[in-house]
C-alpha cells in the first residue's frame, strides 16, 4: 500500500508540476509548443522548474533560493506564518520587522512550482 502511495503521489506531482509550468505561457499557441516537450520524468521536471528558478530577475531568483533552502534544510514542515517569518528575517536584526513579512503568492509565484 505504501509503495502504491509513492508512486501515486509522483505522479500527482509531475502532473501538478506539469500545470505550473504551462501557467507561464501566455499563448495558445505556446502552450500547445510546451505540451510536445513536457519532460516524462519528475528529475527532468525539477531541472525545467530549477532552469525557469535561475532565469528569473534577481531578485526573484534569490527569493526562490532562499526558500528552497529554508523548506529542504527544516526538521519538520513549516506553517506558511513560519516560512513567512523565516523569509523575513534580516542578518543582524534583533526583532521581527512585519513590513518585511511577504504575500504567499508572491513566493509561490517565484518558486515555479517547487513549493
Amino acid at each position: 500500500m505504501d509503495l502504491i502511495l509513492i508512486l501515486f503521489c509522483g505522479r500527482f506531482l509531475l502532473a501538478k508540476m506539469h500545470l505550473d509550468s504551462l501557467a507561464t505561457k501566455i499563448t495558445p499557441k505556446a502552450v500547445r509548443q510546451a505540451l510536445q516537450v513536457l519532460p516524462q520524468d519528475l528529475h527532468q521536471t525539477y531541472e525545467e522548474a530549477m532552469e525557469r528558478i535561475l532565469s528569473q530577475d534577481l531578485d526573484s531568483k534569490q527569493l526562490a533560493l532562499q526558500t528552497l533552502t529554508w523548506v529542504a534544510y527544516a526538521n519538520r514542515l513549516l506553517s506558511v506564518a513560519e516560512l513567512q517569518e523565516a523569509l523575513a528575517i534580516e542578518l543582524g536584526a534583533t526583532f521581527l520587522d512585519v513590513d518585511n513579512l511577504l504575500d504567499m503568492s508572491i513566493v509561490l509565484a517565484v518558486c515555479a512550482g517547487l513549493v
